[in-house]
């Protein structure tokens, strides 16, 4: 969906799909292949937290995502208070 899209464009898709997702109850959710990085997963923030007692999948393969991005998405998938 937003790979090698401008950083901006990217992020305001993301932002967009998250928003028309957020009030539905999904069981999976696929977000593979998508270069998101740390700013892509705050743009689904709200959409992932909604997402808490109903998701049962997530992949998010092929994202070259950090170990503190993974951190991030663990911390608002659980509702983790950062630390």
């Amino acid at each position: 969906v937003i790979a090698g899209r401008p950083e901006e464009m990217a992020l305001n898709v993301l932002s967009i799909l998250s928003r028309s997702l957020k009030e539905r109850r999904l069981l999976s959710l696929d977000l593979s292949d998508n270069a998101m990085g740390e700013k892509g997963i705050l743009a689904c923030k709200g959409l992932l937290e909604n997402q808490r007692n109903s998701l049962e999948s997530l992949s998010m393969c092929n994202n070259g995502l950090s170990g503190s991005a993974m951190e991030l998405i663990k911390q608002i998938v659980i509702g983790e208070t950062p630390q």
